[in-house]
């Protein structure tokens, strides 16, 4: 009796240990594709805000001069931290009447972690400058 007894616990040790194994590795591939989407939110958080934050820096009247060295500095700064394959940037300018203009930033990325897009604008109106 007491060998069949030990015989069902081993038994029954095996198959609890097989169901931990199982759970402890599904709950692992769980965790990287967690850390993974947190990577991923945290890189297109990152880089759409730190582009807002340039493109409503002070510039010096045109959007341009000191505004491309900021995107240009916002370019360097995202490729190495986020490892990105290509970052671009655009300025555009819609002028609606002689008062007021209009410039619209957008910017795009493509890297480990996807792609991206954003847009920020820009609203001037006019003194006469």
């Amino acid at each position: 009796m007491r060998f069949t007894e030990l015989i069902c616990f081993s038994l029954i040790l095996c198959l609890c240990s097989i169901s931990v194994s199982g759970s402890l590795s599904g709950i692992s591939k769980i965790d990287k594709r967690i850390c993974e989407l947190k990577r991923k939110s945290d890189s297109l958080f990152f880089i759409s805000e730190s582009f807002k934050k340039v493109c409503n820096c002070g510039d010096d009247g045109d959007g341009r001069k000191n505004g491309s060295r900021s995107f240009e500095g916002w370019a360097d700064m995202c490729r190495s931290l986020w490892k990105l394959e290509s970052i671009e940037w655009k300025i555009f300018e819609n002028t609606r009447d002689e008062e007021s203009k209009e410039i619209i930033y957008y910017g795009c990325w493509n890297g480990p972690y996807g792609k991206g897009e954003v847009y920020a604008r820009k609203s001037e109106k006019g003194d006469g400058k």
